[in-house]
C-alpha cells in the first residue's frame, strides 16, 4: 500500500510473498488500536498460523475441509456425519425461502402426498429399458438438484446437499399379458407412489417408474419433490432424456446446452434488494385487512385433504374473441383471466378490494442460462384488484397489467414474509391460480426428437397437491382449458360447478362488451335469475293460517 494511500480501515492487514517468505504487514489507527494490542495480535496470528502448517504437514494425504466444497461458514464439526463420504460431496448451500416452506410443511404436516409431484407420459414404440436407465442416470449426473438432499439437523440452519455421484432410480414392470384394466393399473400406482412421499435427508427425490402396459406401449411414470424442482422443469427433463436415447440408441448427437448449477440462482436471489421489496409489498397490502373468500365452504368440516377437481374448455370462438381483447389491448390472455377471477371473487364477497395468490415462474433473465436451468424457482405472490363504481372491464385490464409489471420486479420476495406484512396475515391468500405452460409439449418432442426413432408420445397427465384448499390451473393451446382443483372436504363439487358456471357467465359478458362496467357485470345468467326470483319466491301454495311466518 502506498504511503500517500488513503487508508479506508481503522485495520488494515496485507501479506505478500517475498524470496518465499511471507511477510505481514498491519496499518492501524492507533487512535483506536494500541501497540500492545496489535503486537499480541500479530503473536496470535503467528502462533496459530504455525499450528495450521505443522497439522498439514503432519497429514499423509489431503484431507478436504468446509473451505474446499462451499462458500458457506460452516464448522469442521457440522460436517461430521459426511466425513465418510466427503469427497462425493459437491457443494453445500443454503435453500431459498420456496425451499424452506415447503421443507417445513413436508416435516411439519406429515402428509406423503404434499409437493409430491407426478407426470406419466404414455409412449407408444418399442422401448429399450437398458438404454432408458442409462439416459435417466445421465440425466442425474448432468444436473446438480436430482442429486441433492437436505439436511435440517446437522447445521446452524437448513442446509442442501449436492453429491458428486448419485445412483438414479429406476423401477421395471411389464404387466402387458395381463387383463386387468391397465388405465385403473396406472391410476392407482400412481396413487400409491404419491402416499410413499420422500424422505428429504436421505433418499434420492426423483424416481422413474416403466410401465410395460401392451406389446408395444409404455407408461413412464416420473416422481419427485416438488423442493428440487418446478413443473416448468418437466419439459426440459423429457426433452433430455429422450435426446440421450437417441444419442445411445441411435448415435444422434444429444447436443445438449450447458448447463448452470442451481447454485448460480441462489447467489444471485440473496443478493436482491429485499428492503426496497418489503417496502413495495408493505405499501402494497396498505389498508387490506379482509379476506377474500370462496363461498360454499364447509367450515365446520375437518379432516384429510381429499383431491377433486371440475375441469372445463373455453371453446375455439370464445378463445379467439378473448385473444382479439388481448391484443388489442397489448397485455396476455392471463391479464384478463385474473381479471375475470378477481370480478367473480369482488360479486362474491361484495367488495371492491380482493386479494388472490398467483404463481409466478421465477426464472428471471439476469440470470444466465437459467432456461434450461432444473431447479424451483416458482414463487406464489398476491394480486391485489381495486375497482372503482364507474370502471370499466378495459379500464380494469391495463390496471391488473400495470400491477403485475411493478409488483415482478419484487416477484422473488417470500410469500411468508409478504404475508407478515399484512394486517389479516395467513389469511390473505385463500386461493391461488396458476398458468401451466407446462408440464410436457408433446409435439414439440415428437416432432423434434422421436421422429428420429419409433417412439412418440400418446398422451400424459400431471398430478400435484399444494397446500391451498382451491386452486384456478390454467392451460393454454388452441383453446383455454381450466381446472378448479379443490378440498373436497372443504367444497362440495355441486358447489364447484356453480363457481364454473358463475365463471362462464362472467367470460361471456365481456366478449360481447370489453367496455362494459365492472358494476354492470353479473354472475348469474337468465335461468339462475329466474330460479331465484320466480321459483324460489314462489308463493302460490297456501299455508296453515294459524302458524306465523
Amino acid at each position: 500500500i502506498g504511503l500517500n494511500n488513503k487508508v479506508l480501515y481503522s485495520l488494515d492487514f496485507s501479506g505478500i510473498l517475498i524470496d518465499k517468505k511471507l511477510n505481514i504487514d498491519i496499518r492501524y489507527n492507533d487512535k483506536e488500536y494500541n501497540d500492545e494490542t496489535i503486537k499480541a495480535l500479530i503473536n496470535d496470528y503467528k502462533d496459530n498460523l504455525t499450528k495450521i502448517i505443522k497439522h498439514c504437514m503432519g497429514k499423509d494425504k489431503t484431507e478436504k475441509t468446509a473451505a474446499d466444497i462451499t462458500k458457506e461458514n460452516i464448522r469442521l464439526q457440522e460436517l461430521s456425519p459426511y466425513l465418510k463420504d466427503i469427497d462425493n460431496i459437491k457443494n453445500i448451500y443454503p435453500l431459498t425461502p420456496m425451499q424452506e416452506g415447503m421443507l417445513y410443511h413436508t416435516l411439519a404436516d406429515d402428509k406423503p402426498e404434499l409437493y409430491n409431484e407426478q407426470l406419466a407420459i404414455k409412449i407408444k414404440g418399442q422401448l429399450d429399458i437398458e438404454l432408458l436407465k442409462q439416459s435417466f442416470n445421465r440425466l442425474v449426473q448432468r444436473h446438480d438438484v436430482l442429486r441433492t438432499t437436505f439436511d435440517y439437523e446437522n447445521f446452524n440452519k437448513n442446509m442442501q446437499i449436492v453429491f458428486r455421484e448419485r445412483t438414479s432410480y429406476v423401477e421395471y414392470k411389464d404387466v402387458s399379458k395381463e387383463k386387468f384394466d391397465k388405465e385403473l393399473y396406472i391410476k392407482n400406482i400412481m396413487s400409491e407412489n404419491r402416499k410413499k412421499g420422500f424422505n428429504l435427508s436421505k433418499n434420492a427425490l426423483i424416481k422413474l417408474m416403466v410401465v410395460k402396459i401392451e406389446r408395444n406401449t409404455y407408461s413412464l411414470i416420473l416422481n419427485n419433490h416438488h423442493i428440487i424442482m418446478d413443473g416448468w422443469c418437466l419439459n426440459i427433463i423429457m426433452m433430455e432424456l429422450f435426446k440421450v436415447y437417441n444419442e445411445l440408441k441411435y448415435g444422434y448427437k444429444a447436443a445438449l446446452k450447458d448447463v448452470v448449477p442451481y447454485s448460480e440462482y441462489i447467489e444471485w436471489l440473496n443478493n436482491r434488494d429485499e428492503k426496497a421489496a418489503k417496502e413495495y409489498w408493505k405499501n402494497y397490502l396498505l389498508d387490506y385487512n379482509e379476506a377474500t373468500l370462496l363461498p360454499f365452504k364447509n367450515n365446520k368440516v375437518k379432516g384429510e385433504y381429499k383431491d377433486n377437481q371440475v375441469d372445463f374448455v373455453i371453446e375455439e370462438d370464445v378463445t379467439k374473441k378473448l385473444q382479439t381483447i388481448a391484443r388489442n389491448n397489448k397485455i396476455t390472455i392471463n391479464t384478463i383471466l385474473q381479471s375475470i377471477w378477481s370480478i367473480l371473487l369482488q360479486k362474491y364477497n361484495n367488495s371492491s378490494d380482493s386479494v388472490f395468490g398467483y404463481v409466478v415462474s421465477g426464472r428471471n433473465p439476469e440470470v444466465k442460462g437459467i432456461e434450461n436451468m432444473i431447479g424451483l424457482f416458482i414463487n406464489t405472490v398476491p394480486l391485489r384488484v381495486k375497482t372503482k363504481e364507474d370502471m370499466t372491464f378495459k379500464e380494469l385490464l391495463a390496471n391488473v397489467n400495470k400491477s403485475f409489471i411493478e409488483s415482478s420486479k419484487y416477484d422473488f420476495y417470500p410469500l411468508a414474509d409478504i404475508q407478515a406484512l399484512s394486517e389479516i396475515g395467513e389469511k390473505l391468500i385463500n386461493n391461488i391460480m396458476i398458468f401451466e405452460n407446462y408440464p410436457v409439449d408433446s409435439e414439440g418432442i415428437n416432432n423434434e426428437i422421436l421422429t428420429k426413432n419409433d417412439l412418440q408420445i400418446i398422451g400424459f397427465k400431471s398430478e400435484e397437491q399444494t397446500n391451498y384448499n382451491f386452486n384456478v390451473i390454467v392451460s393454454y393451446q388452441d383453446n383455454i382449458s381450466i381446472k378448479f382443483n379443490f378440498n373436497e372436504s372443504l367444497y362440495s363439487e355441486n358447489n364447484v360447478i356453480k363457481i364454473k358456471e358463475h365463471f362462464e357467465n362472467l367470460v361471456k359478458q365481456i366478449i360481447e362488451n370489453e367496455e362494459v362496467l365492472v358494476n354492470d357485470i353479473e354472475i348469474i345468467n337468465e335461468e339462475e335469475k329466474h330460479r331465484l326470483l320466480v321459483e324460489f319466491n314462489d308463493t302460490k301454495a297456501d299455508y296453515p293460517r294459524n302458524k306465523t311466518i
